[in-house]
């Protein structure tokens, strides 16, 4: 075995190319802490040194047969996306035992000894009853806490075995329990814990730091770009909502563009809104202008007893004879399966039977296959609503309809003015119940979030539609 593993050097793929040299980066490489926390900025090189090459290379020197690697995500997908392609290509076959990895099982074993597996945390029992040598908890603040504490944290102290030692790679989620173990780890009185931090704009190109300003709000590119454990505690997007920004003139309808209408599928209140996406040519100078940006121009609201059939015949009254063309539809995922859906097919097959009446309408739907998660969807809406450098996206109609009059979004911007986040929590927001004084707050403003994600998040990054 020793001629192998002195061969690697001289046979490993092109997939190991040099790295630029970075301090905190060199300090990972030799630290001999047994766990390390590692919460850098995205894109930065986190995962391909704490996850990838220093756990990879640790296992060429190892000739323990008993000892197993495990790489693993908050689900089995995740897992699979992030390290199984790269890990092939890191591990040459002539290391592996009979010269292929174990496909069926996302396992690599190697010709003198230890096995290297790609996990997802969703059944952490996976792990349970076998010894393990080394770990890395990729995305760990979006783990459950009990992936460590219950599940992992015994096997690394098999009798008669070095004890097992590993990583926690991934961009804080808030103050949850990932923010735990990083002051833990910060911590004199736990000598076997180490902290590996720098901030994204020392790796990444600056044009695409500079994005990220433009798009991100300031607390969201400081978790996102500098690993930085933010607290969400209190109202969910105000800071940065201002009524005096955001909602503060009637905004106007240009009967030649697309309008694109967002639901979310409740009985009290019925919810859906009406954006268009204009140029903004007003006198606020915290808007930003010279490109399209969205505007709320209006918004169903029934106040109780509402279906989604009554959603959209009303929004067929407002628009069916104002608006001829496109007609872009977004919101909930699963096609409020608790609504109408239980005796008159899903939401979304309700609402295209309705829509495609319209003779004037060109009705596409623009729904995700899932739900982005919720922190996700509510960074999202705050970056829209101001970004770090200090300009607002996004703008709501402030007037409140009355009668027939159509156009207004007042309850949108009172959504986003009184929603709350969970006291104590990592950024879940506060759902209020039906007999609640607010029963009415967060459906708006979630329905506002799936278009923002799926329209402008998601395609940026080049996910697809489910139809």
């Amino acid at each position: 075995m020793i001629p192998v593993r002195e061969k690697a050097g001289r046979i490993l793929k092109a997939r190991w190319t040099p790295l630029k040299y970075h301090y905190q980066q060199a300090r990972l490489w030799s630290s001999r802490a047994r766990f390390e926390v590692v919460p850098p900025g995205r894109q930065s090189g986190k995962t391909e040194i704490a996850g990838k090459r220093k756990p990879v290379l640790e296992s060429f020197l190892d000739t323990d047969p008993d000892a197993w690697y495990i790489f693993a995500a908050p689900t089995h997908a995740q897992a699979k996306r992030i390290y199984w392609a790269d890990l092939k290509r890191m591990i040459p076959r002539a290391f592996m035992l009979g010269g292929r990895p174990i496909e069926t099982e996302l396992t690599i074993p190697l010709l003198w000894g230890p096995r290297l597996s790609v996990i997802g945390m969703d059944e952490p029992a996976r792990i349970e009853g076998r010894y393990v040598k080394r770990f890395v908890f990729d995305e760990f603040a979006n783990m459950k806490p009990e992936a460590w504490y219950e599940h992992l944290r015994p096997c690394l102290s098999t009798p008669g075995k070095i004890p097992g030692r590993g990583s926690f790679v991934g961009v804080p989620e808030g103050r949850n329990h990932y923010y735990d173990l990083y002051r833990r780890a910060q911590s004199e009185d736990w000598p076997e814990w180490d902290v590996f931090h720098w901030v994204s704009a020392d790796i990444m190109d600056p044009d695409e730091i500079e994005e990220a300003k433009r798009e991100l709000d300031e607390r969201t590119f400081r978790q996102e770009y500098e690993g930085s454990f933010e607290s969400f505690e209190g109202l969910a997007y105000a800071p940065p909502f201002h009524w005096e920004t955001h909602a503060h003139e009637t905004l106007d309808y240009d009967p030649t563009i697309p309008i694109h209408v967002f639901f979310d599928f409740n009985q009290r209140p019925g919810v859906a809104g009406v954006i268009q996406e204009q140029v903004y040519t007003g006198p606020n100078p915290e808007v930003i202008r010279n490109e399209p940006i969205p505007m709320v121009l209006s918004r169903v609201f029934i106040d109780a007893h509402s279906k989604t059939p009554i959603v959209c015949d009303r929004l067929k009254k407002d628009w069916a004879k104002r608006h001829h063309g496109d007609v872009f539809c977004y919101g909930d995922a699963t096609g409020g399966a608790g609504g109408s859906a239980k005796v008159e097919g899903s939401d979304w097959d309700i609402i295209k039977k309705s829509f495609r009446q319209v003779q004037n309408w060109n009705v596409r739907f623009r729904v995700p296959k899932q739900n982005p998660r919720e922190r996700v969807r509510v960074n999202t809406v705050c970056s829209f609503l101001r970004n770090v450098e200090g300009k607002a996206r996004i703008l709501v109609d402030p007037r409140k309809p009355k009668g027939d009059q159509f156009m207004g979004a007042w309850e949108v911007a009172r959504d986003l003015d009184e929603v709350e986040t969970v006291p104590g929590g990592s950024g879940e927001l506060v759902k209020p119940k039906a007999g609640d004084a607010k029963y009415y707050l967060t459906h708006l403003t979630d329905g506002l979030g799936y278009y923002l994600q799926t329209r402008w998040a998601d395609r940026k990054k080049g996910k697809r539609r489910a139809f």
